[in-house]
């Protein structure tokens, strides 16, 4: 075992000889120094394990009322659905831009999901992420890809068609319309 990064990092020599099992403990001591002065990350852990401490982490939050319970809802529905059965058993030191540009594309081949949902999948990627930095398996989270969403706002009422809905509305309901909005704005 090795004390490194505040943890013990322990390994087994899997050797019965005390010359083999010598020689692994110098290699293993060599690695991980030599990650520590590379910058590696030392202490990996599972993206299923964050998203575990994710979720209990927001049921928490809801538990406050921070959150609504809908959010963890959806949440998990994505990460049971489409994220664990990609990312689960990777390590979250592992995972990169382009390990998630791969999944975006599994998504949209198989599925043919729309931009925005795409962008709901990268939310919880970020958050299991975010989760795995704050529990120092990861120093920084890897770019995130962009999806392009094409912009298409709802177009306005015109003039003829306001008069309709609000001659409509007074028909239908008891009486006149009041309402903050003057009339003759338009």
């Amino acid at each position: 075992r090795l004390f490194v990064g505040r943890k013990y990092r322990r390994e087994t020599t899997k050797c019965e000889n005390k010359a083999d099992a010598i020689a692994f403990a110098k290699r293993f001591f060599d690695e991980v120094k030599l990650a520590e002065r590379l910058d590696l990350d030392i202490h990996r852990d599972t993206f299923a394990a964050c998203a575990s401490k994710l979720m209990e982490r927001q049921e928490a939050l809801v538990g406050r009322k921070e959150r609504d319970v809908r959010l963890l809802s959806e949440d998990r529905k994505k990460l049971n659905k489409d994220l664990l059965p990609f990312f689960g058993t990777k390590a979250v030191a592992d995972i990169t831009s382009e390990l998630i540009d791969d999944y975006l594309d599994h998504l949209s081949r198989d599925r043919k999901l729309s931009p925005s949902t795409l962008n709901k999948h990268l939310v919880v990627i970020r958050k299991v992420l975010n989760e795995a930095r704050r529990r120092g398996f990861l120093k920084s989270i890897p770019p995130i890809p962009t999806v392009k969403r094409k912009d298409n706002p709802r177009p306005y009422f015109s003039f003829e068609e306001c008069k309709k809905l609000w001659k409509t509305a007074e028909a239908l309901g008891s009486g006149p319309i009041n309402s903050v909005a003057d009339q003759s704005a338009f």
